[in-house]
């Protein structure tokens, strides 16, 4: 039988359909990222103002990478300091 006068396509000739999306096996990048040690002597909750992402540096010396749009902003706050990197570089 067939729809408005046409003939329907042999079964044969099925095609699935393909997603254009990424593949899910490829890895997330990571974005760049800057450490910062919370020097203060409670707690503290910063938001990026960037990246919107709420960080929070729970005790006095916890260091939180901070999304590197966002480190300007943190560096002006008080108790917040870039972490200095050791001389391997790690």
């Amino acid at each position: 039988m067939s729809c408005c006068g046409r003939a329907r396509p042999a079964a044969g000739s099925y095609q699935p359909i393909r997603h254009l999306g990424a593949p899910l096996a490829e890895p997330k990048l990571r974005a760049a990222t800057v450490a910062f040690v919370y020097t203060g002597s409670t707690r503290l909750q910063a938001d990026g103002p960037v990246s919107r992402r709420r960080y929070r540096f729970e005790y006095p010396g916890a260091v939180v990478d901070v999304d590197a749009r966002d480190a300007p902003s943190f560096a002006a706050i008080p108790n917040l300091r870039p972490q200095r990197q050791s001389a391997g570089g790690t």
